[in-house]
């Protein structure tokens, strides 16, 4: 019996030794050239110029140091290949962060530049998306004092202005189905530099994936609010005034605390578009240096004056996006749900700019500070 259950033992071992095959498969660190961020732009001659950041690895661990490697190609997957020839290792996609498009690349049709990243099983499809002004390689070459990595650093910045309710928060993953989407467009963080330095200076629209225009901080919050997507934080500066003589109290400052977001969207019988958006936001009063809310009849006032500024800007803000052809509430989504019979009657590519936008914004002030 001893006898039979020690071969029992020793067969079930053998078994389980033939399928624990080890890490065939493996990749060691040192065989490899980590990217962390990606730029293209176009060069002078139509050529794609891709920029890409690595970090700095030795024998102990990975440097504060980033190396940085350009080539040109015909396609994303030619550029990879002759940089896979300049470093010496294979590249490897998988840690990707931050992909950088130059505002004039961007103004092109964008999906042939991120196919490579939807075919390649080991590309990180978790990556954020930017547009810069300019080009890509300055902006990946911008001078950063706190910190060597520029990938980190960009992060920080969409993670930051995410949060604030400034951008969006997409990636490659959640703006993929939205580009081949007749119904609804997108929009990813506009970055500039300014005096040597990366700023987040609003959105970027996009229509039939090309960059058409921009909306800047404020407006771009405020759209985000309409379109029911606050982040964890928000705040917005607007000037109340023009008379005083001294400019800071010509403006105010509040966080958004709360909000609530009605749209309706209507189809008459001549199949014209009515979208009815409402906006009502729960503010704190964080900066008026006028001091003057210590009556409810100011508190109402102030109200009334924020009210009537943000619905202008609301107006403004659609005005752009149809100018930009950009529909990023996704109201063309919402006529092929609902009126299928409209919608294909419907040009949108030029019908888009012509459907009636009525927003309307209502701000309440539910705290103005600890002494008043």
């Amino acid at each position: 019996m001893k006898g039979q259950a020690f071969s029992k033992k020793c067969f079930l071992i053998l078994i389980a030794l033939i399928f624990l095959c080890g890490c065939w498969d493996q990749r060691l660190l040192k065989e490899t050239t980590l990217l962390m961020s990606a730029g293209f732009d176009f060069t002078e001659d139509g050529k794609l110029l891709g920029t890409v950041t690595s970090p700095q690895i030795s024998k102990e661990n990975v440097a504060d140091k980033a190396l940085f490697y350009s080539e040109q190609g015909s396609t994303p997957n030619q550029v990879r290949n002759a940089l896979d020839r300049k470093v010496g290792e294979v590249i490897d996609p998988s840690k990707l962060r931050v992909i950088i498009l130059g505002s004039e690349l961007a103004a092109q049709p964008i999906y042939p530049i991120l196919d490579l990243y939807y075919r390649d099983p080991r590309s990180s499809i978790s990556s954020k998306l930017v547009v810069v002004e300019g080009t890509a390689k300055d902006a990946m070459r911008v001078p950063i004092l706190h910190t060597l990595k520029p990938s980190e650093y960009i992060l920080d910045l969409l993670l930051s202005a995410e949060e604030s309710t400034t951008v969006p928060n997409l990636n490659l993953q959640t703006i993929c189905p939205i580009m081949f989407d007749p119904g609804q467009d997108f929009m990813v963080p506009y970055l500039s530099t300014v005096n040597d330095e990366l700023n987040v200076q609003g959105v970027a629209m996009f229509s039939n994936q090309e960059f058409t225009g921009t909306l800047d901080t404020s407006e771009s919050t405020l759209f985000l609010l309409m379109d029911d997507k606050k982040g964890r934080d928000g705040s917005l500066t607007l000037k109340i005034s023009d008379h005083e003589k001294q400019e800071i109290k010509n403006y105010i400052t509040f966080s958004i605390e709360h909000t609530k977001v009605n749209r309706k969207t209507q189809v008459s019988k001549e199949n014209q578009v009515k979208v009815d958006i409402s906006l009502v936001i729960k503010a704190e009063v964080s900066d008026y240096p006028h001091d003057q809310l210590t009556t409810r009849e100011e508190v109402l006032k102030l109200n009334d004056k924020l009210s009537v500024l943000l619905t202008e800007e609301a107006h403004t803000v659609m005005k752009k996006m149809q100018d930009a052809n950009c529909d990023g509430f996704g109201i063309g989504r919402e006529l092929i749900a609902l009126y299928p019979e409209t919608w294909k009657s419907l040009d949108w590519e030029k019908d888009y700019s012509n459907i009636e936008f009525n927003p309307t914004v209502t701000v309440e002030v539910i705290q103005h500070g600890i002494i008043n």
